[in-house]
């Protein structure tokens, strides 16, 4: 079988792609792996490291900079917040370069690293935390981060650095291939107040990650509680840290000191143990949504995904409603009206498919907050959402069609009591009055009652034009929409402005359908009117406005626009209440 080219050019592409992908997160793995034991055996070469303590303390060390790497490249690869997953890369790998600061490391190259980048990792660290954490944190405090780098980089790294000079401090160290000469007075000086920034800064940034935490809906709580929890505790060691050395010399050999560092490892595990456990959350998400759409795969009632989700999240009061009719109605499962308005601490949560609202989701509000977990309920119960959308659709047009079944007898019904009444009450009684008229006439002989008589039957002949006139005025037929509508506006004892009209004839159903839009907003008597009426393309375009067009007449013309496959729209300014009514022209006249 020969695939097509496009097709085969694709799928290596995406071949290419996963390869490099793949051997990029083997390199970077390998690269902290080799970090790693360098920083090991380093440290074995000497007795200043936590690390060479006991076989716990350089288990938890190195835990902390590969459990980093490790959830990081887990991240990356599953292309999902992969800004965060590189920074925990990052930290991890420069969680070891303290280690390489030790004189037994041996290398000058890595002797100026390990100085240089002797307090980077606290900055990268509160980096990433900063990225899952950043649209809970106001808007100028997410440029902490930043803050950290030229504080911990430049203040703790570089400075410091260009004014160590191995041998002037005798020390059996490689060289240092930054050191400058003559600034050491001035780079201890720098150092002294950069730890103070330092410490100032990593207490600040566990005060407002504290801060995110706390201002997170619940469900987000639960979360992120187990990442950003042990990341406050680390920024706080941190900063005791930096204390110390402010206020006095801290020798490499300081137990305290070395608690304190294996203190930032615990943190840095528990920070790494609490991606994972995202990870095992979504999953059990995913399980849980799977058994959904497969409970659905077996065409369980309608309103079923409605109960499965209520299930999960445990929202008894959880309510799925679709919209129909372009957004503007909502409606359950069954095709009824549902009025959307969450009552307190409720929301709701649209889901959205292709840039369109396929569904909103009516919930307590410590549910459904992380975004990643609305993903998660769109991609598994994509299926059952667009199932019971469109029967939701369906059921509610079949209501709809219904209820203007209905409204379309009860106006045919109350327009027959209507002509029935203008008859009785109108001609009829002139009628009478006419048959009694010539009876007394011919009884008494007097023929001045004639001129009465022919002035009843001018007035009953006059009442019967304009009730035939309102069932179909005979202008409409001769000679089209246009001189009807003129011929309302002469005879409408209320204003009838037309800016704009179109002359041409369409056909009759076009036509009557155009003219009882405007004629019936005219008699329900709330001018002053406006009327315009155009062609665009294949539809008749007819726009009334009023000062106010009651609810059950616009209504009424909407039945009759719909049974021509017609469209009405609605709108409402501080002046005029208006109807815009879009008619299929069937047939030119």
């Amino acid at each position: 079988m020969i695939l097509p080219k496009r097709w085969g050019t694709r799928r290596l592409e995406r071949f290419r792609g996963g390869l490099a992908g793949r051997a990029e997160l083997l390199l970077i793995g390998t690269i902290a792996g080799a970090v790693g034991v360098v920083s090991l055996r380093t440290s074995a070469a000497s007795d200043l490291s936590y690390l060479t303590e006991s076989a716990l303390t350089a288990g938890l060390g190195l835990a902390a900079g590969w459990g980093l790497v490790m959830v990081g490249l887990e991240t990356v690869r599953r292309r999902r917040r992969q800004r965060f997953g590189y920074l925990l890369v990052a930290a991890g790998l420069a969680w070891f370069l303290p280690e390489w600061s030790d004189p037994s490391v041996g290398q000058p190259v890595a002797f100026t690293v390990g100085l240089l980048f002797v307090w980077l990792y606290p900055a990268v660290i509160g980096g990433a935390l900063f990225v899952i954490a950043s649209s809970r944190i106001p808007g100028r405090l997410r440029r902490m981060p930043a803050l950290g780098y030229g504080i911990f980089v430049i203040g703790l790294g570089i400075i410091p650095t260009m004014g160590f000079d191995p041998r002037a401090a005798g020390c059996s160290c490689p060289a240092n291939l930054l050191s400058v000469g003559g600034v050491s007075g001035f780079a201890d000086a720098a150092a002294t107040y950069a730890a103070l920034l330092a410490a100032s800064w990593a207490l600040g940034t566990a005060i407002v990650l504290g801060y995110a935490l706390a201002r997170s809906a619940p469900a987000s709580r639960r979360i992120l509680g187990p990442i950003l929890a042990p990341g406050i505790l680390f920024f706080v060691v941190v900063a005791v840290a930096l204390a110390r050395t402010i206020v006095e010399v801290v020798p490499p050999t300081d137990a305290t000191q070395r608690v304190l560092r294996l203190a930032q490892a615990v943190s840095m595990v528990l920070v790494a143990l609490g991606v994972a456990a995202e990870w095992l959350r979504a999953r059990r998400a995913r399980t849980d949504l799977a058994r959904v759409v497969a409970d659905l795969a077996g065409s369980p009632p309608i309103g079923g995904l409605r109960d499965h989700l209520a299930s999960i999240t445990g929202d008894a009061e959880l309510r799925l409603v679709y919209p129909v009719r372009g957004g503007d109605v909502f409606v359950d499962s069954q095709g009824r009206p549902i009025e959307l308005q969450p009552g307190p601490l409720r929301t709701a949560t649209p889901i959205v498919r292709e840039g369109q609202v396929v569904a909103v989701v009516e919930h307590a509000m410590q549910v459904l907050q992380d975004p990643d977990e609305v993903d998660e309920v769109v991609a598994a119960a994509r299926l059952g959402l667009e199932h019971e959308r469109l029967q939701a659709n369906a059921r509610a047009e079949l209501a709809a069609l219904r209820a203007a079944r209905r409204r379309i007898v009860d106006a045919g019904d109350a327009h027959r009591r209507l002509l029935e009444r203008d008859l009785h009450d109108g001609a009829q009684q002139q009628l009478i009055a006419l048959s009694i008229g010539l009876r007394f006439v011919e009884q008494v002989g007097d023929t001045a009652w004639l001129d009465e008589a022919a002035a009843e039957l001018r007035r009953a002949l006059e009442d019967l034009r304009e009730v035939a006139h309102g069932i179909y005025p005979a202008v409409l037929g001769d000679e089209g929409f246009a001189a009807a509508v003129d011929a309302l506006a002469e005879g409408s004892p209320v204003p009838i402005s037309i800016p704009e009209m179109v002359q041409e004839r369409f056909d009759a159903t076009a036509e009557v359908a155009a003219y009882h839009v405007v004629a019936d907003v005219v008699r329900a008597g709330c001018g002053p009117f406006r009327v315009r009426a155009r062609r665009t393309h294949e539809r008749f375009t007819v726009e009334i406005a009023a000062s106010e067009i009651p609810a059950d007449v616009s209504d009424e013309i909407a039945d009759r626009i719909g049974a021509v496959d017609g469209s009405l729209e609605r709108h409402r300014d501080d002046v005029w209440s208006t109807l815009v009514a879009e008619i299929p022209m069937l047939v030119p006249a």
